[in-house]
This record gives structure tokens, sequence and C-alpha cells, in this order.
């Protein structure tokens, strides 16, 4: 029982993970046909995933509603909200347009709802981050002028109407503010997005070789 629970994942993870990480760097046709399979299991594996997350979620709902818990309406409104999504892109055939060019009923759900409930969430993440600006933006020492400058300029730069106000002040002949915002964008900025990059691969690289080879067990649960 132990070995089909701890061993038998772990050996499967290692010749799985060792054989396609061999088929990146052989540039051969088995190796694209290999990586071509494992990306359709991957594929496979994630939609059966989905179904049974959908699932889940369905029953989870129903048996809130049936319950009357708490909330319940909530649940009922995903419940219809679901249903009515997928018999729309059932009949609509996964098209956004009718052949006559109007909006099917999948397309029509998500122009007139999905799209103004996304533009809400945003709407509402904006004031999260206009608070979160302000708390990092308080001036402590250079670091955080630097910060603020930065942020200031970039900023206004995208106005349009402060890019005329800045030809007003400074002349036509001076360098336009959004070159400013350009400069900030492509070096300093880019620079530190390479960073965050060059980082993030690193630390996926070493927690793939450690569940490769063992030493993180941590997804295979509890004991």
């Amino acid at each position: 029982m132990v070995f089909l629970k701890r061993n038998l994942p772990l050996l499967i993870c290692f010749v799985g993970g060792l054989f396609f990480a061999l088929t990146f760097y052989s540039p051969t046709k088995f190796s694209s046909y290999s990586r071509d399979m494992g990306s359709n299991a991957f594929n496979i594996i994630s939609a059966i995933g989905t179904f049974f997350g959908i699932l889940y979620v369905i029953v989870y709902n129903v048996d809130r509603v049936r319950k009357g818990d708490k909330g319940f309406g909530f649940s009922l409104i995903l419940i219809v909200a679901l249903f009515v999504t997928f018999v729309s892109a059932l009949f609509s055939h996964g098209e956004y347009l009718t052949l006559e060019g109007q909006l099917s009923g999948i397309g029509w759900i998500f122009m007139y709802m999905y799209v103004p409930l996304q533009a809400t969430m945003f709407s509402l993440l904006g004031f999260f981050i206009a608070s979160a600006a302000y708390r990092a933006f308080r001036i402590k020492n250079y670091l955080s002028l630097i910060l603020f400058l930065t942020a200031t300029i970039v900023i206004l730069g995208r106005i349009p109407f402060v890019n005329d106000l800045y030809k007003l002040v400074a002349g036509q002949h001076a360098i336009p503010l959004s070159e400013y915002v350009s400069w900030i964008l492509q070096n300093p900025s880019m620079i530190a997005q390479r960073a965050i990059q060059i980082g993030i691969t690193l630390g996926m690289v070493v927690v793939s070789i450690k569940t490769i080879l063992g030493i993180d067990k941590s997804w295979l649960g509890k004991e």
C-alpha cells in the first residue's frame, strides 16, 4: 500500500521528469513526437480536472440550495448562470457570431454580461490599487522618493492633457514627456522585470529538480 501511495508516484515523477527533460534537449523526431504527446496528455488531464471541478461546484451549490443554507441565493444564481451559459454555447456551437454576422447566444452573454461584470470587478480593484499606491508612495527614504518620482512621471506622462500642458510650459522644442516615460519603461522598468523573471525561472528550476529527485514530497500529501 505504501508503494502505491508513495513510491510509485515518486518513480513515475522521476522517470517522466527525466525523460521529458532529456527530450527537450535532444533535437530528434522522437523527441518532438514525445513532447507533442506529453502536451496532449497534459491537455487531456487538464480537461478532465476542469470537468470534475465544475461537477464539484454544481454538486456543492445544489446541496447548499437544497439545505437552504445562508446565502443559498448566490448558489442558485451560479447554477442558473452556468446552465444558461452551457446551453447557449452548445446551441451556438461555441461561435461568437452567427452566420448572419449577429451575436450568438454565447456572444451576447459575453458582450453584455461577462464584459460589464469584468469591468465592474476591475473598477473595484482600482480603489484597492489606489489605496496600495498611497501606502507605497509614502516618502520615508531616498528609495521611496525615487519610486514616487518615477511613478509620478509615468502616470502623468500617460495623460494627453498633461503632455499638452508640458509642451506649453517647456516649449515645443523640449523633449516630450512621453519620451521620458518610454525611457523609464524600456530601461529601468525592463531591467527590474527581467530580474524578476530570472528569479522566478531559477526558482521553478530548483523546485522542478527537487520534485523530480523526490526531495520535495509535499505534492504527495500527508502520510
